[in-house]
């Protein structure tokens, strides 16, 4: 991975290696998987108090000190359900039974994933050893753990999620791993403008045009003021 996860995953493994259980507490694994941002939780339970799946999100019993004082549901765990939300607006997610999620932070999506959608297909968690150790904690799930050089060619109907992970890699990685994104069915990736000196905006953008086998929706989020692509095979 790029020198700046070298050195963030050093920080993470050590509040891990202190906090057990309790490693959402910590100031840099908040920082890069939990942080919190009321502004954006208070439009999330706005925006979503009609859903009767809501009540599915409660967080871990082990886990629910991690959630700031006064809030029912982390802003990652709305984070999280707000992307199955939209991605339902484009893919029949029913017809999904393999997951590749590159850059499964402390394994959320995968949660959120299984509860909301009462999912039973096969999960990949790709990234860093810390973070596998930490999704080990917090998942009560059987998935499946890999690093960017594995083959993550998937087995049956497909999609690949990278929010905020393949964008903060190094290009080497970005150009090995895209031949694996191209394997699936569907595809989600969500994007910062900038990150370590490469426009992610100009890459996405390039990326789309080498997915000719895909139809692609490309557009900036206003919710999370972030990039948003979702493709499905043509």
């Amino acid at each position: 991975m790029i020198s700046f996860w070298d050195e963030y995953e050093g920080n993470i493994t050590k509040e891990f290696k202190s906090l057990g259980s309790k490693f959402l507490t910590g100031n840099y694994i908040k920082k890069a998987l939990s942080p919190n941002n009321i502004p954006f939780v208070e439009k999330a339970m706005d925006r979503f108090k009609n859903d009767p799946r809501l009540d599915k999100l409660s967080e871990p019993e082990d886990f629910e000190d991690s959630i700031p004082s006064g809030q029912k549901y982390s802003m990652n765990t709305l984070q999280q359900f707000s992307y199955i939300k939209e991605l339902e607006k484009h893919i029949d997610l029913k017809e999904v039974n393999h997951v590749t999620d590159f850059g499964a932070g402390y394994g959320n999506l995968c949660r959120i994933w299984h509860k909301v959608l009462d999912y039973k297909g096969t999960y990949t968690s790709v990234d860093l050893p810390t973070m596998h150790e930490i999704q080990k904690l917090f998942l009560d799930f059987d998935i499946e753990y890999k690093n960017w050089k594995d083959d993550l060619t998937p087995p049956s109907k497909s999609l690949f999620v990278a929010t905020f992970s393949i964008s903060e890699c190094s290009m080497e990685i970005r150009d090995k791993v895209e031949e694996d994104i191209q394997k699936h069915d569907y595809i989600f990736i969500i994007h910062n403008e900038e990150f370590d000196g490469i426009n992610n905006v100009i890459w996405c953008e390039q990326l789309i045009e080498r997915l000719d086998n895909h139809d692609t929706e490309y557009f900036y989020e206003d919710n999370s003021g972030k990039w948003w692509l979702i493709g499905k095979r043509k």
